[in-house]
């Protein structure tokens, strides 16, 4: 915040105008018993007031889904170098733009098991209108098991009986990627 107590004086406070920039916000998240700064993308805009006052507003840039692709790149940030299992959701708006990225389960060397409830309860929770379900193999071979066919066949079931539809599901491998939709399997 002084950051920005800095930036309303530069601004002048004779003058009306509006100042619009984009910052990189460090947050402190807890990796492997060490600290390791993340950063979210924010827009600030400060409109300075003839009387020395600012109107501050800020704007948290959000991700947007055109195609598995960036689907891929959001896992691919999240899981490619885990030496486990891990099967994360994205969370999507109606504008596919993203709401929220949650870690659904852990595993071990040779898999995962994931629950369709706890999906749909986080969908639920955070009013989600569709998601992407992604996980990593560790091995890199990103080939679908037939535990992978099955589960998202039962996901995407589920989403169409509560009418939360599953964009997609994507194996992530060793900087490579399958994505159920783009083969045709989804």
């Amino acid at each position: 915040m002084n950051r920005l107590k800095n930036y309303r004086r530069e601004i002048g406070v004779y003058f009306r105008k509006v100042l619009t920039f984009d910052v990189y916000r460090p947050r402190k998240a807890k990796k492997n018993n060490g600290i390791t700064e993340k950063r979210d993308l924010m827009t600030i805009n400060i409109t300075a007031l003839g009387n020395g006052m600012c109107e501050l507003e800020i704007i948290k840039k959000r991700e947007k889904i055109t195609c598995s692709h960036d689907a891929f790149e959001i896992f691919k940030y999240l899981i490619c170098d885990a030496y486990h299992g891990e099967f994360w959701i994205i969370l999507l708006n109606s504008t596919n733009m993203v709401i929220k990225k949650i870690k659904v389960s852990e595993g071990g060397l040779h898999g995962s098991t994931v629950n369709p409830v706890t999906i749909f309860k986080r969908c639920l929770d955070y009013k989600a209108s569709s998601f992407i379900i992604g996980h990593n193999h560790p091995s890199g071979c990103i080939q679908p098991s037939e535990a992978d066919k099955k589960i998202t066949k039962k996901i995407k079931d589920s989403g169409f009986m509560l009418d939360i539809p599953m964009l997609d599901h994507i194996i992530v491998g060793h900087d490579k990627y399958y994505s159920f939709k783009e083969e045709g399997v989804l």
